[in-house]
């Protein structure tokens, strides 16, 4: 191996190790994954209310066609 393949594979090897140094660690991951899942059950949550919003709207908005239309 000549000294320039060498040189290139070090600096290879140094820019690759500084970008795993950049990746979050197992405690890291661990946090997110456990934000991702109170996420998803706050999302559970409130989905039934904002059907129940929708619902609300709607009904307001045909009874504001039908008194203009009436």
């Amino acid at each position: 191996m000549g000294s320039t393949s060498h040189t290139q594979l070090a600096s290879s090897h140094v820019a690759l190790q500084q970008h795993v140094e950049k990746l979050p660690d197992h405690d890291e991951i661990s946090g997110l994954k456990l934000s991702i899942e109170k996420l998803r059950g706050d999302i559970r949550e409130i989905r039934p209310k904002l059907e129940g919003l929708d619902r609300i709207s709607n009904l307001l908005l045909e009874n504001e066609l039908k008194e203009k239309n009436g």
